[in-house]
């Protein structure tokens, strides 16, 4: 039997911690190769794997690391700004993306899109979580049925967008069944901005703190004394697998921009156009 070539990878966004986690899962996963590296703060110009699996070529040059390795999927973990020029340089060398980074703007995900069929390549991104995947789900069920909505994002200092990718996701699925904005009760007294922000009618309240990695509950109430959440706890950089693993097996499928893997964890149809 014919043994198949396996997905070449380069990570981008290598020396963080999601860059690096996700290095080590996809060492651990057969059929996958990282083959190269990037990231701003490189001072080496070779990576080694963990495991004992060698050493690779590092680089803070993107577009040399593409040209040199010749990947068949770019994972990028920077942020925003960095992932639109990750995906554009992608797109020029028909190479595939999976975004990890969260906080892309509603104009640049059409961007993204765009990009991605001009390049003839697939582009996914979303929660990587399965955890945050379901949790939208219920949250999109429970959505019909509550008066009252309001989410609790907590995250680590370092994180910077706020709300969170993954707060952003439930918020969606909740707006998107609801069909309407959940009442709000605007609060009283001398600070009332303290009662959080909206999006899509939902109420969120962000917190970063040290001790936290990824915490998300909803919490639903009506006027007749009854309250429900629905809630997460992400402890490590480990909830990226198995979500990283399918991404990046998945992008090479796909043409234009994928947003979410609800059909993929969950076997949910979705309409992609209709969340960009």
């Amino acid at each position: 039997m014919k043994q198949e070539n396996p997905i070449r990878v380069v990570v981008v966004g290598a020396l963080g911690r999601a860059g690096r986690a996700t290095v080590g899962i996809l060492c651990e996963e057969p059929g996958l190769q990282v083959v190269g590296v990037v990231d701003a703060l490189f001072l080496e110009n070779e990576y080694p794997l963990p495991y004992g699996k060698g050493r690779i070529p590092a680089s803070t040059n993107l577009g040399h690391t593409l040209d040199t390795c010749s990947p068949d999927v770019l994972i990028d973990f920077t942020n925003p700004s960095a992932a639109m020029l990750a995906v554009r340089a992608a797109a020029k060398r028909g190479i595939h993306v999976v975004i990890g980074t969260t906080g892309l703007s509603s104009r640049q995900l059409r961007q993204v899109d765009r990009l991605a069929k001009s390049g003839g390549i697939g582009v996914l991104t979303g929660s990587l979580s399965f955890a945050v995947v379901l949790a939208a789900h219920l949250a999109s069920i429970a959505a019909k049925y509550f008066d009252y909505a309001e989410i609790l994002d907590l995250g680590k200092f370092e994180k910077l967008d706020a709300p969170s990718g993954a707060a952003l996701d439930i918020a969606k699925a909740m707006a998107k069944t609801r069909g309407k904005p959940f009442k709000r009760q605007p609060g009283q007294g001398e600070i009332p901005a303290c009662r959080g922000g909206q999006y899509e009618g939902v109420t969120i309240h962000s917190l970063r703190l040290s001790d936290c990695y990824i915490h998300e509950q909803v919490i639903f109430s009506t006027s007749a004394g009854t309250l429900f959440s629905i809630g997460l706890e992400l402890t490590s950089e480990q909830y990226l697998k198995p979500g990283i693993v399918i991404a990046v097996k998945e992008a090479p499928k796909q043409k234009g921009l994928v947003y979410g893997l609800d059909e993929i964890f969950l076997g949910l149809q979705k309409r992609n156009k209709e969340r960009l």
